[in-house]
């Protein structure tokens, strides 16, 4: 019974290690890249998030634990290129971006990955029209341009 009491421990411990880690890394983020600029926070969840070109023009997209679609499908940035920081741990982002735009990333992954899914990506004669900086730690970043459809199991 001791055995499994001190396993319990450990566990939560061990998550509230990693919060005050993904805590601290996200404000320490959060005060050097946002500042005034758009932050979209996503902890322990999933969100799906449709902004507008003046949102994106200068953002921050932060997710910890969780999942978030960012769908730039429809917006314009004012100016290009827009830029786009990007802090993932233990997460993943789908970046859902027209099938023309040109992306440059500039993104770091460290035990995680980095994917530019589509398919007809835009000729380098054109102009940047998205700049992704950022980290991803243990966790994902799939730019596509087509949602991807989850699957649903039943219960």
């Amino acid at each position: 019974m001791r055995g499994k009491v001190a396993r319990i421990v450990a566990v939560v411990a061990v998550w509230a290690g990693v919060n005050a880690l993904g805590g601290y890394l996200f404000r320490r983020s959060r005060r050097r890249h946002a500042g005034s600029r758009r932050h979209f926070l996503i902890t322990q969840g999933g969100s799906e998030v449709r902004p507008t070109g003046e949102e994106i023009q200068d953002a921050v997209v932060s997710v910890l634990m969780g999942g978030a679609v960012l769908d730039l499908r429809d917006a314009t940035p004012p100016r290009r290129p827009a830029r786009l920081d990007v802090m993932i741990v233990m997460g993943g982002v789908q970046l859902l971006v027209p099938e023309e735009w040109r992306v440059k990333v500039d993104v770091e992954a460290v035990m995680g990955g980095i994917q530019d899914a589509r398919k007809g990506q835009a000729g380098q004669d054109r102009p940047v029209d998205l700049v992704l900086a950022g980290r991803v730690v243990c966790g994902g970043l799939d730019i596509t341009s087509r949602a991807k459809r989850l699957r649903r199991t039943a219960h």
